[in-house]
């Protein structure tokens, strides 16, 4: 099923397949075989989203003959629009000598949708759970503050541990979010450094609960040079 293509070492195409012919408008692959592969990269009819950087790239890839690439996605409008996977490796013989390039174009349309279908499935639920866990966690502020009457000291303690695992889901919510945005690219990470002793103090307390309803005790106990990560 992949589009497959071998450049010798002078740059004419040595051999392609017949996916290759068709996704890339040739009738035939023996009719590009022996040509030079600059002037047959692309046949009739079809048509790159960026054609110039496409272009650019293959030749950029093509002059390093130790580069390696994994996958690199290549997006084409016309005939029908569809999205390749593009994958290079040089070719060597038995003796590690440069005899040419092997390309291969691998058809993943259906998977990038799939993608861009699960990253905007996670944004809208987490944008609807932030609403009614902003609500719930003003609501345990308000009882706090003693809007509903007055809160007795064991209530308080439950209801400050309530609001605690709130603000923790909030947080979850935030970051599933932020998942979403890193996929797509819009964002953008700055490294600081972690306490890890508020960081696991604050673990520790949010699962009292449980540990207390399998009559466990949990308490957490830092070196006192333990340095941030």
């Amino acid at each position: 099923l992949e589009s497959i293509l071998l450049v010798g070492d002078d740059d004419k195409i040595v051999w392609a397949n017949q996916s290759y012919a068709n996704v890339f408008g040739f009738t035939d692959p023996d009719s590009i075989i022996g040509s030079e592969w600059e002037s047959s990269r692309v046949g009739t009819g079809v048509k790159f989203e960026n054609r110039r950087k496409y272009l650019r790239r293959l030749s950029e890839i093509n002059n390093n003959r130790e580069l390696a690439v994994t996958s690199e996605d290549v997006r084409i409008s016309q005939p029908e629009s569809r999205t390749l996977s593009m994958t290079s490796a040089p070719a060597r013989s038995g003796t590690s000598e440069y005899q040419g390039r092997l390309w291969v174009f691998r058809d993943v349309t259906n998977e990038r949708m799939a993608d861009r279908s699960k990253s905007e499935f996670i944004s809208m639920v987490s944008h609807e759970l932030r609403t009614p866990l902003t609500s719930l966690t003003g609501f345990i502020e308000l009882v706090l503050d003693g809007a509903g009457g007055e809160v007795n000291p064991a209530m308080e303690r439950m209801l400050v541990k309530a609001h605690t695992n709130g603000i923790r889901l909030s947080r979850l919510v935030a970051d599933v979010l932020d998942i979403s945005r890193l996929e797509t690219g819009n964002l953008a990470l700055e490294m600081s450094e972690v306490s890890l002793q508020g960081l696991l103090a604050e673990l520790s307390d949010s699962m009292c609960p449980q540990f207390e309803e399998q009559q466990l005790e949990i308490s957490c106990k830092f070196p006192s040079n333990l340095r941030a990560v």
